[in-house]
């Protein structure tokens, strides 16, 4: 199996885990060492600050509503997966049009740009070696290209059906749909 770095991976149906059931991950890196990926459809809906530690960032409440749930691993790390419209070397490159960061100076531009699309994550997801592809083998994600558009445009609560669907998964049933109509 290649890098699976800058697509996502979609739970299937039957996965009951609460943690990644109809989750979508964004894979940030994968190689030889693992894999490390942000869930990027779960909006974070309590935002008492009393409740989560911020580790990484001092948030004004009108960043609330672009919290996201980014993974059990380090809930108070926050991350910031952007748009490289805006470029700095601060930021960690996934691909063509996608990067990270988690650092406050550098969320402080993304803000103040305004045209910089970005979703600020807390934890992420990650995975030690060949146990992302076990999971795979065993049926636990699906695996599709995905685009910057997507990632930061498309509504969150959609995209689990919208990325089953379009795989031909009929999340209803539970099967797969082989093109039939």
């Amino acid at each position: 199996m290649g890098s699976l770095k800058n697509q996502i991976l979609i739970s299937r149906p039957q996965m009951t885990d609460p943690i990644f059931s109809k989750s979508v991950v964004y894979i940030c890196a994968h190689d030889i060492n693992g894999a490390m990926g942000l869930i990027i459809n779960k909006k974070i809906q309590n935002h008492d600050k009393n409740l989560v530690n911020y580790k990484d960032f001092e948030l004004d409440p009108k960043l609330y509503s672009t919290l996201y749930f980014g993974g059990p691993v380090s809930i108070t790390n926050g991350i910031v997966l952007h748009h490289k419209t805006y470029r700095n070397s601060d930021a960690l490159t996934v691909s063509d049009t996608i990067a990270i960061t988690n650092k406050q100076k550098t969320l402080e531009k993304i803000i103040n740009k305004k045209s910089t699309a970005f979703k600020l994550m807390l934890g992420h997801c990650g995975w030690v070696p060949n146990q992302l592809e076990k999971e795979i083998e065993r049926g636990d994600w699906l695996i599709q290209n995905t685009t910057d558009d997507f990632v930061f445009n498309f509504p969150s609560r959609q995209m689990w059906e919208h990325a089953t669907f379009s795989l031909g998964v009929d999340s209803e049933s539970f099967f797969v749909n082989h093109g039939k109509s």
